[in-house]
């Protein structure tokens, strides 16, 4: 499928309400975002749109010619119109630069953040009660080590299917 973009040429101006209302049907007709102005009967001269399309389908453009609306193209964008190309997921490979923030040295967090949940705080824990969650499902979403704490916290993630709605974090 292949995307124009387009400048409608002429302003449409109209002195003549049914000249005005036979082209903003026509306009209407092609289900374009055209944005109508509405007729004035103190003015002479009245701009019939307030704002044109500015991309359309091959199709469109030709819904464009027969209403007889005068635009011109500035450039055009090919789309594949094959479904598993237009929404395949990119699917997470690993480590890469994309999950790291070299200006503060951290990693960041990909595509999984999404995917939680329910999550679990873990105050000042030892490695040892961290790999119990670890075993039970629990992923790590953020370590945050403590000013007068021997130990970290912990902030863990799961996804489960059977979360009712429950507002708080566990704590472990």
């Amino acid at each position: 499928m292949r995307l124009l973009q387009i400048v409608v040429e002429n302003t449409y101006w109209s002195s003549d309400k049914e000249q005005f209302d036979s082209v903003q049907a026509a306009a209407v007709k092609t289900g374009l975002d055209f944005e109508l102005a509405t007729w004035e009967e103190d003015r002479s001269y009245q701009s019939l749109f307030h704002k044109t399309p500015s991309l359309v389908s091959e199709a469109e453009l030709a819904d464009l010619s027969i209403a007889g609306v005068s635009f011109r193209i500035e450039g055009t964008k090919e789309l594949s119109p094959d479904p598993e190309v237009l929404f395949n997921p990119k699917v997470p490979e690993g480590p890469t630069d994309q999950h790291f923030n070299n200006r503060v040295e951290v990693h960041m967090p990909g595509q999984a953040l999404s995917m939680y949940n329910e999550t679990l705080l873990m105050e000042d824990s030892c490695t040892d009660a961290l790999q119990n969650e670890l075993a039970t499902g629990w992923r790590i979403i953020a370590v945050c080590p403590q000013p007068d704490q021997r130990r970290p916290d912990y902030v863990l993630g799961r996804y489960n299917p059977n979360v009712g709605v429950d507002t708080e974090a566990k704590r472990g």
